[in-house]
């Protein structure tokens, strides 16, 4: 399977329904003002940027799970719940880490902050993040009349619902630990990075697949801590990109500004032979090119970068290893699946 071919085929259906969301709510916020409705059009615009992999992880999962089949407009309208979701979250996420950059425009605050800027009282970004906060509430409404709609087992509804709370608890360790001269322990950065990367990105769109069908617990179990370290993986592989690549599509080096307490500063600073120039780094409000091409040649260089190529071969020995002893209870597409998906995530550089 081409993974990236076959993410953009779905990402095309995804889009398309985004962009019917604009025809389906345009009244109602017409109702509140005749200009309203650009609000809507910037959120819609705003979520088609996305990859639309949590989206596209919904038809994926009913091809490789193929009994019972599930209603394709089930299907596109939980890959809209997601899809929504995530850009909510994303907005709301811009703003408690400062970021200026998303998807490779202007962030929402940044956006309105700059078009509304000859109307402040005073210069600040208050407004900007004001609205996008609001915004971003409104996309969660979205999701929630969507979810609404579909016809499914509400102890499912409640699942969806209990997975996005753990989701809002590790962003709220995330920032705190990002924010405090608290250092976490590995365990710690592991819970958020399930928290806010594994469950949200891959357990809650496949499993939810797997919990309308009905699918065996024993397998559902296997499978959810299959993707809660193919997550890991994901995350880990998005710190090396903050860092190192030039096609992020973010701020570059946004983590390092705000002091995330990665795996990559986990073990920077638990290396004795980090340079005290380079841990200072950290936390930095402006950053310059020296600097970081100076971390990025310090990692290349010491024993971090090993240590990360080591973690994340012993998380995929552990899949690979996990996938083989339970080869008769997964079908083959699955385990191609996730496979491919390692494989991406390892060479991914945006």
């Amino acid at each position: 399977m081409d993974l990236i071919k076959e993410i953009n085929r779905y990402k095309k259906i995804i889009d398309c329904d985004l962009e019917k969301l604009k025809e389906k709510y345009f009244n109602l916020f017409k109702q509140y003002k005749k200009d309203s409705p650009k609000y809507l059009n910037q959120f819609i615009d705003f979520a088609k940027r996305g990859k639309g992999v949590r989206g596209a992880l919904v038809f994926l999962t009913e091809k490789l799970f193929e009994k019972p089949k599930i209603e394709k407009e089930t299907l596109k309208k939980l890959a809209l719940v997601f899809e929504v979701i995530h850009s909510s979250l994303l907005i709301h996420d811009d703003i408690m880490d400062n970021d200026s950059l998303r998807r490779g425009q202007p962030t929402i605050h940044v956006f309105f902050n700059q078009k509304y800027e000859k109307f402040l009282k005073e210069k600040n970004d208050n407004l900007g993040k004001s609205i996008a906060l609001s915004l971003g509430d409104i996309g969660f409404f979205i999701a929630f009349d969507i979810l609404s709609s579909i016809n499914i087992n509400p102890t499912i509804k409640n699942f969806l619902a209990q997975e996005l709370i753990k989701t809002g608890l590790a962003q709220i360790d995330d920032v705190f630990f990002s924010q405090t001269k608290i250092e976490p322990e590995i365990d710690d950065i592991l819970a958020i990075y399930k928290g806010k990367t594994s469950r949200y990105t891959f357990v809650l769109p496949i499993l939810t697949i797997l919990k309308i069908k009905n699918i065996d617990l024993q397998k559902q179990k296997i499978v959810e801590e299959i993707l809660e370290d193919l997550g890991i993986i994901f995350q880990i592989s998005d710190d090396l990109i903050g860092i190192f690549s030039e096609e992020s599509g973010k701020d570059k080096g946004s983590d390092i500004r705000e002091d995330k307490k990665t795996i990559i500063r986990y073990l920077l600073f638990k290396d004795k032979k980090t340079p005290t120039n380079i841990k200072k780094i950290f936390g930095k409000n402006k950053i310059s090119k020296d600097e970081m091409e100076n971390l990025k040649s310090f990692i290349n260089q010491s024993n971090v970068k090993k240590e990360i190529e080591n973690i994340i071969e012993e998380i995929k020995n552990k899949i690979q290893k996990k996938m083989k002893k339970n080869k008769q209870l997964l079908p083959n597409k699955f385990i191609a699946l996730v496979n491919d998906f390692i494989d991406y995530l390892i060479t991914r550089r945006k």
